[in-house]
């Protein structure tokens, strides 16, 4: 949508709008705008998350989003708790890792990122 001229007319440029559509985005699972927006997107899947979800991809995104957000600890503890719920680290890997260039890309240092999936291995 943001690439349509319906975009242009009726929400870019007007901060309320533009988190509005990015809420409504990330609640039909389109989670694209969960990297220039994770406030909006921490809302959303903290609401997953109280409501019982047990996908790791939940706790994976409301991870990335406290990561963004500069939240290390808490953002490493539901990578963890993402981890437990994968059957092997391979399958918590496949979901992790097509993430690292849009986290490097937001502001998250490389370091960090390697970091918290070599601590995710060993535990």
């Amino acid at each position: 949508l943001p690439q349509t001229w319906v975009y242009s007319v009726l929400v870019e440029g007007m901060p309320e709008r533009e988190k509005g559509l990015a809420y409504v985005c990330l609640t039909t699972g389109f989670r694209d705008t969960l990297w220039d927006y994770p406030d909006v997107a921490e809302k959303v899947y903290r609401k997953a998350l109280r409501k019982g979800s047990k996908q790791p991809i939940d706790y994976i995104n409301y991870a990335h989003c406290l990561l963004l957000n500069g939240d290390r600890v808490m953002a490493y503890e539901y990578y963890r708790q993402a981890r437990k719920l994968c059957n092997s680290p391979k399958a918590f890997f496949n979901l992790f890792r097509p993430d690292r260039r849009p986290l490097i890309d937001h502001g998250v240092p490389i370091e960090q990122v390697y970091m918290i999936e070599d601590q995710l291995l060993n535990s």
